[in-house]
């Protein structure tokens, strides 16, 4: 058992270092995507769902990823943060009011589960899309370092924001002019 575990992250590690690193954000968003519908597969697994709907439910949440991906790809390159916001405060109302009732009262699991792994799957594949382009720590190092005391900037709209790692600089010093992009 144990060997098996080490060889699939061995493997993963052998596809995600690379990826993250030499794919384009549309590209990761799209990885990224593909992973997303896995993990439906298995949220349809933790709610006790049959076979066939656990497969339909991993098809459909890996085609809306898919969708706002190709659809809308300000949303997974960072240049327009209303929209994630949009995707992000269902989920965090969910956290900080449903989850504690539910843990509460004990609830059953199978209680709105397409829904709840909605709230928890989508805005959690928009994160790691998003948080690729933004790098660890952006919100942050930018707060602390503006010394102000309004909302972190991730929370304000950031126009220009690059579309993959090599125009980080944009994202580097809140408050400074970002340098030229790199040519590609």
């Amino acid at each position: 058992m144990l060997k098996t575990r080490i060889a699939t992250a061995i493997g993963l590690l052998a596809v995600l270092l690379p990826s993250l690193f030499l794919l384009t954000q549309v590209q990761w968003a799209l990885l990224m995507a593909a992973a997303t519908a896995i993990a439906a597969w298995e949220w349809g697994g933790l709610v006790q769902w049959a076979s066939g709907k656990r497969v339909a439910y991993g098809i459909a949440l890996g085609l809306l990823a898919v969708g706002l991906t190709v659809g809308r790809p300000q949303l997974v390159e960072v240049t327009q943060t209303d929209e994630a916001i949009a995707l992000y405060l269902p989920a965090l109302a969910f956290w900080l009011l449903v989850v504690p009732l539910w843990l509460r009262f004990k609830w059953p699991g199978r209680v709105g589960g397409a829904i709840v792994g909605l709230l928890v799957l989508l805005p959690a594949w928009l994160a790691i899309v998003q948080l690729r382009v933004l790098g660890p720590g952006y919100c942050w190092r930018s707060w602390r370092s503006s010394g102000s005391r309004t909302s972190p900037p991730i929370l304000q709209a950031r126009p220009g924001v690059g579309t993959n790692l090599r125009q980080r600089s944009v994202l580097e010093r809140p408050g400074k002019e970002p340098s030229a992009p790199v040519s590609q």
